[in-house]
């Protein structure tokens, strides 16, 4: 009370005529509801959860893998210094910084679950979450109906995504998952018939030890398969993005309803109808939510499982969904070596935004050693 009125609580204003009334699901009315369907969903999903449904209770946090107040503890607010850092204020963005890098996950799950891409900002002692985008085939075929889109097939359509994203963040390594429909997307990076007459096509990385044959392909080498069937890899991408969260080396975008007011009048004075603001900031406070959801599990083997908890639909059980959560685990991960390992060189896209291009001396092509050796000697020779 002494917060709403800090020169004093009124005389007539008495707190005795105020109460908060909780209502458990056990007081309810007898009846009222399907106390059998009640007790299946309590044995099917987290405590947690049953409790803020069904209990009328708010937990102090949750009780998963990523705790809330994890979560909340990595979240940038205005005048908020982390550790050993400087004020790492920001807000979630769909345009990039032309001066900086960004890694990108994928989760190409598309069917009953979402295809979903996030991206990370790349910083000297951190990273930081600026943007998240999903979609479903189902989606797909709304925004063809609305003609929203052109491309009639869906890895068409999200090779077009990744491409707009790329022209708009400077992305400098992709790491995408494998399994639910991996190999088809990077198939779609390769189609010249899904490229604009100036784009080239999106490879995997050269590796030396694994001599594939796009690798004297010309292009943007910068793709990576992740794979969550590797139980060893997977274990350690969620026990590491755990500890970059309690670094404060993870850092998620400051969110308040004011600037989710200030995203929606930025969205509807640029005239946005797809790809806006709004989506961005609701989609990262959605991935949050799955974050807390994740709990760690062991088989029988030993071997660790990162799960969300189920729930019954339609009278069916089925996990809830964290595509949002896989595409982040295997980007941090791609981040933190790329970040950690000083080895890796990260060759620089030509060109760039338009009044960023310096002109100049300089390497006019990236790509393999005896192509870049050739067209610099050809340069000296005008010379």
């Amino acid at each position: 009370m002494e917060e709403h009125y800090p020169t004093g609580i009124p005389k007539d204003l008495n707190p005795d005529d105020y109460s908060i009334i909780r209502i458990p699901v056990e007081l309810i009315p007898e009846d009222f509801m399907d106390m059998g369907q009640i007790a299946r969903t309590k044995g099917s999903i987290n405590a947690g959860v049953y409790a803020n449904e069904y209990g009328a209770v708010f937990s102090a946090d949750s009780d998963g893998f990523f705790r809330r107040t994890l979560i909340e503890s990595c979240i940038a607010h205005e005048g908020k210094i982390f550790k050993n850092k400087e004020d790492c204020y920001f807000e979630p963005r769909i345009y990039g910084d032309p001066d900086l890098q960004y890694v990108m996950g994928i989760d190409p799950a598309s069917e009953n679950d979402n295809f979903s891409i996030v991206l990370l900002e790349l910083h000297k002692d951190h990273r930081r979450l600026v943007y998240s985008w999903t979609t479903t085939r189902k989606n797909h075929q709304a925004r063809l109906k609305n003609k929203l889109v052109e491309e009639h097939d869906f890895y068409s359509y999200v090779n077009r995504k990744v491409r707009n994203l790329m022209e708009r963040f400077n992305v400098v390594h992709i790491i995408i998952d494998s399994q639910g429909g991996g190999y088809a997307v990077i198939e779609a990076f390769k189609n010249e018939g899904n490229m604009k007459e100036y784009e080239r096509p999106i490879l995997e990385v050269r590796d030396p030890n694994k001599p594939k044959d796009s690798d004297r392909r010309e292009g943007h080498h910068i793709v990576e398969l992740a794979s969550f069937a590797d139980a060893k890899w997977f274990s350690e991408a969620n026990h590491g993005m755990k500890k970059d969260m309690e670094e404060q080396e993870l850092i998620f975008p400051s969110f308040d309803p004011a600037s989710l007011a200030i995203a929606i009048e930025e969205d509807q004075l640029m005239d946005r109808v797809v790809d806006t603001v709004q989506d961005c900031v609701e989609e990262i406070e959605l991935l949050k939510d799955e974050l807390c959801t994740i709990v760690m599990k062991q088989t029988m083997s030993g071997r660790e499982q990162f799960v969300t908890p189920e729930e019954v639909t339609n009278g069916s059980k089925r996990r809830q969904k964290k595509d949002r959560y896989s595409s982040l685990v295997i980007a941090n991960m791609a981040a933190r070596i790329i970040q950690n390992d000083d080895t890796v060189k990260i060759k620089p896209h030509i060109g760039g935004f338009a009044g960023k291009v310096k002109a100049g001396p300089g390497p006019m092509y990236y790509g393999h050693e005896e192509y870049s050796k050739a067209c610099s000697d050809a340069y000296k020779d005008y010379d």
